[in-house]
């Protein structure tokens, strides 16, 4: 994908603010879909520790319509919107900031991005219950989603941290009583018979994280759906246990993707069409495998 943008007078200003971004995709996807809708965009890295002096500079200075915020930022962003979705006020923090009618609107598409992710691989659903391994801000994000979807299986958190799980299972359960439920890690194996899909958000099998699998390849069946969110690298030693006794992966990417195409709406009033999804999509895997 050649970059052939040009800035003029009209020029609309996008970005990522966060600490650090020197690996970030986001202008790949973004500045190559404003081209491909003939789009008077540009998408630009904003990276900054102080997000407040940050936003005012640039606000100042050039036409900024809106911006993708991550870590460390999405909690300060929930905080600065005047605005807010539902999934921001459930999480308290948001990766989406867009100035509209005098205000800035925060959203967090996290969640709906993960949905889409499976929605992709199976449109008509996973009906049998989840288990999601984390207890961090995109285990709540993802569950919350799945909550808002009616999802129609029980909701599993598995983590080592059974504080922090058990209170994001007490506040799904504030939103419908009885869909959550908290499982130590040393009992998830008695309920592998009741899982249809597995979500793992821990940086276990990240790039220049903690090495391993949260779940040994014993834990599989073939029955089960695999949705690891890392995708640095992209084929992480869970991931290859799973395949190796027939389960279905929905790859790590496909989460940071949606969230991605989710936030370009927000940002153009543009849905785009299969065609250009397809294309974009190659952009980013083409990219991912250039870095594993």
């Amino acid at each position: 994908m050649k970059n052939t943008q040009s800035i003029n007078s009209k020029t609309k200003i996008f970005g990522i603010l966060g600490n650090p971004l020197s690996h970030t995709l986001s202008p790949l996807l973004h500045n190559g879909l404003f081209q491909e809708y003939d789009y008077n965009g540009l998408y630009l890295v904003f990276e900054s520790p102080k997000p407040d002096s940050a936003l005012a500079g640039l606000i100042s200075l050039t036409n900024l319509q809106a911006c993708s915020v991550t870590i460390p930022h999405k909690e300060w962003a929930f905080r600065y919107a005047d605005v807010r979705d539902t999934a921001s006020e459930f999480l308290q923090t948001s990766n989406t900031l867009v100035w509209q009618d005098g205000k800035v609107h925060a959203y967090n598409t996290d969640g709906i991005g993960a949905m889409l992710a499976v929605e992709d691989v199976f449109p008509n659903g996973v009906t049998e219950n989840v288990l999601i391994l984390g207890s961090g801000g995109s285990a709540k994000g993802i569950a919350f989603t799945l909550l808002q979807k009616n999802w129609p299986g029980k909701i599993y958190l598995a983590a080592r941290n059974q504080k922090e799980s058990e209170k994001i299972v007490a506040s799904l359960n504030g939103v419908q009583p009885g869909k959550a439920e908290y499982i130590p890690l040393s009992e998830i194996y008695s309920y592998r018979e009741s899982i249809g899909l597995v979500i793992h958000t821990t940086p276990v099998g990240m790039k220049g994280g903690p090495q391993g699998s949260v779940l040994q390849e014993g834990f599989w069946l073939e029955k089960h759906v695999l949705f690891d969110i890392v995708y640095n690298p992209m084929q992480t030693e869970m991931v290859a246990h799973a395949q190796s006794r027939g389960v279905k992966i929905i790859p790590g990417y496909a989460m940071l993707f949606y969230q991605g195409i989710e936030q370009f709406y927000l940002f153009t009033g543009i849905h785009i069409d299969a065609a250009r999804m397809q294309k974009a999509r190659s952009w980013l895997l083409q990219e991912l495998e250039k870095k594993n």
